[in-house]
């Protein structure tokens, strides 16, 4: 696969996202099998999504380095998602999640289309979403 075919792919997935009402996403192509996304999704009740992902498509799909960050429309985190190497420490090193109250946790690593999924419960739950 190229990294514009996992581009168009991920564009058709989050177009159809029951959550998703705008995007947002910028496309860097570095050469074929590399490339940089980032952006944000405008989610339902005016939350966003901001995305970023550094993807290497070949010979299998990688995200070198990805952040998936989830906030309330005034701006409030709701959660956090990301492999920068800063909490080596947890067990699912240098995969961590941010969570509203500040603290980290351990997290498997995640893609944006895991991230929708685990949204919609996360702003269900939140009464200022």
């Amino acid at each position: 696969m190229t990294a514009r075919d996992y581009y168009l792919r991920l564009i058709e997935h989050v177009t159809l996202h029951v959550l998703v009402t705008g995007i947002q996403l910028d496309f860097d192509e570095i050469d074929r099998s590399i490339a940089y996304l980032r952006g944000r999704l405008v989610l339902s009740g005016g939350n966003e999504l901001h995305v970023a992902e550094y993807v290497i498509t070949d010979p299998n799909l990688v995200r070198d380095k990805y952040r998936y960050h989830l906030q309330r429309a005034d701006g409030a985190l709701v959660r956090r998602w990301d492999n920068a190497p800063h909490y080596p420490d947890l067990a699912t090193f240098p995969h961590h999640c941010h969570l509203a109250d500040g603290s980290v946790i351990a997290s498997e690593p995640v893609d944006l289309i895991a991230v929708l999924a685990m949204c919609i419960p996360l702003l269900e739950d939140d009464p200022l979403g």
